[in-house]
C-alpha cells in the first residue's frame, strides 16, 4: 500500500460500504419493478467494489472509464476475473448509461433478471478479494 495505510484502508472500507448499500438498493428496486433504478444501482455497486479492489492494489482511479480499463488490465487480462465478468461490467455500464440518458430506452424485467444474479455474484467475488487483502 502506497498511501498512508490507515487512509487507504479507510477509503477501501468506504468504497465497500457504498457497494453494499447500492447492492441492497438494487435488490429493493428490482423487487419493486423499478428496473431503470435497479440497473443504476447494480452498476454503481459493482463500480464501487471494483474501485476498492483497485485502490487496495495501488491502482486508484477516479473515472468510470479508468476503473473499467484498469479492471480489465489488472484482473481480466491476468485471469483473476473471467472475460465474461469483464463483459458483464461493460454491459452494466451501457445499460446504466442508456437507462439514465436515453429517453427511448427502458431497462426491462427480463434485462434485470438476466443480469441480477451474475452481478451479485461478481460483486461478492470482488468484495471477497478486497476483504482477503484487508484481512477482514
Amino acid at each position: 500500500m502506497s498511501l498512508d495505510d490507515d487512509k487507504l484502508r479507510a477509503m477501501v472500507v468506504l468504497y465497500l460500504e457504498k457497494a453494499s448499500v447500492f447492492k441492497n438498493e438494487a435488490k429493493v428496486s428490482k423487487d419493486m419493478c423499478m428496473y431503470p433504478m435497479a440497473a443504476n444501482r447494480m452498476y454503481y455497486s459493482l463500480l464501487n467494489a471494483v474501485r476498492a479492489l483497485l485502490l487496495i492494489d495501488n491502482h486508484p482511479t477516479h473515472s468510470h472509464d479508468g476503473t473499467k480499463a484498469l479492471f480489465g488490465y489488472h484482473y481480466v487480462n491476468t485471469g483473476i476475473m473471467t472475460r465474461e465478468e469483464g463483459r458483464l461490467f461493460s454491459r452494466l455500464e451501457t445499460m446504466r448509461n442508456r437507462s439514465d440518458y436515453d429517453c427511448y430506452f427502458n431497462a426491462t424485467a427480463e434485462m434485470i433478471e438476466e443480469l441480477f444474479v451474475p452481478t451479485m455474484n461478481l460483486i461478492e467475488k470482488v468484495e471477497r478479494l478486497v476483504k482477503d487483502k484487508l484481512e477482514i
